[in-house]
């Protein structure tokens, strides 16, 4: 991926998460974390949706959920490997 398209991609993962209320910087970089880690879809899942949806917690405090949610899944793989 060059410059190009990765400013492309972060303005496109920003356009995803300002519905969702993320606007913070740090809010917006982990989006971009997850929206490259597990595709641009990856807010329109189901429960993920729902979630993202809910009053609480707070915006970033969901992001920073998805993103512990991601490790430990990550970490299962790992020992089940």
């Amino acid at each position: 991926m060059n410059d190009n398209q990765l400013d492309e991609t972060i303005r496109e993962a920003q356009a995803q998460a300002e519905p969702y209320g993320i606007v913070s910087e740090r809010g917006i970089a982990k989006w971009c974390y997850l929206y490259l880690a597990l595709g641009s879809a990856f807010h329109r899942q189901h429960e993920t949706n729902e979630y993202l949806r809910r009053d609480v917690p707070r915006p970033d405090q969901k992001v920073d959920n998805l993103m512990r949610a991601l490790a430990i899944r990550l970490q299962s793989r790992e020992a089940n490997a």
